[in-house]
């Protein structure tokens, strides 16, 4: 019905132009104009009929592109595999769901090493409360590394606390001396969990080095239950207390179809300060598995 318009209007005007410029020296522009608007007279009576078509395998293009775009850069399972390529370790922190309610059974967290694609599972600790609630434990279980793997592999710390009445943390690590392994004191700190953006203070006894990490920013942070899971971008406090600009833990994303498992990404291989904000991220994520996997009542 446009097309059909537009070739009455361009009719009546080249009708109306082929009286005009009668005298002799405006003949050559006569000719001019009429080939002109003869073109645009085509153009315009059959580009209606044709735009759908034309308009339809733009938008298959565009849209093919978003796919291909999606299946092969921001998926949930292609976010699953590569967020943490770029990082030493992985992290992966299984929280409790609802009809898992038993005290006694623990959150988990799983530590893999090795070459993106190919790691391995070398050891996990397990997240319990103690009688006294305020209290919560992190203790190394399930170890399975080669026993010809370089020791930097192997976990130091034993068991780890956590005493929220004051936002305290304490670590045991085992040593190795002349006769046997003995385990001694190693870590001491403190950590805000609250509503401002996690940070941790963490003093390595063994060294005497005191680590100060601090979020980039807020986030989503669950110190409580929460309807989102944990996530959070941690970095070395400088001595003048401004950020370093290296990533040396941040959260990837929830598995796919499993709300209640979240994958970390560590910078380094071991090292008591990350594991101490392992340990508060994995308890926001029990909370978060919790919440995500209560039954809804509508």
């Amino acid at each position: 019905m446009v097309g059909l318009v537009n070739c009455a209007v361009f009719l009546r005007y080249i009708r109306t132009v082929c009286r005009c410029f009668t005298f002799t020296g405006m003949k050559l522009l006569r000719y001019f104009l009429r080939f002109l608007i003869i073109v645009l007279a085509v153009i315009m009576c059959l580009g209606p009929f044709f735009a759908p078509l034309i308009g339809l395998k733009i938008a298959q293009g565009v849209s093919g592109y978003a796919i291909c775009s999606t299946n092969t850069l921001i998926t949930p399972q292609t976010a699953w595999d590569r967020r943490c390529a770029e990082f030493s370790v992985e992290v992966i922190l299984d929280g409790r769901p609802y009809y898992d309610s038993i005290k006694e059974n623990p959150s988990v967290a799983s530590f893999y090493f090795g070459q993106p694609g190919h790691r391995e599972k070398y050891y996990q600790y397990g997240m319990t409360q103690d009688n006294d609630t305020t209290i919560w434990h992190l203790r190394l279980s399930n170890v399975t590394i080669p026993p010809d793997l370089d020791p930097v592999y192997h976990p130091l710390v034993q068991d780890l606390s956590y005493r929220f009445a004051n936002h305290s943390v304490a670590a045991t690590c085992t040593t190795n001396t002349s006769s046997s392994a003995v385990t001694i004191p190693c870590m001491e700190g403190s950590f805000n969990d609250g509503g401002s953006a996690l940070n941790l203070t963490i003093n390595d006894m063994r060294t005497g080095i005191v680590t100060k990490l601090r979020a980039l920013d807020k986030g989503v942070w669950a110190p409580v239950p929460a309807d989102d899971a944990p996530s959070v971008l941690l970095r070395e406090v400088q001595p003048d207390d401004s950020l370093g600009s290296i990533d040396v833990l941040r959260t990837a994303v929830t598995m796919k179809g499993n709300c209640t498992r979240l994958k970390l990404c560590l910078a380094r291989e071991r090292g008591i300060d990350l594991l101490a904000a392992v340990g508060l991220i994995l308890k926001a994520q029990d909370n978060y598995a919790y919440i995500c996997t209560t039954p809804n009542s509508n």
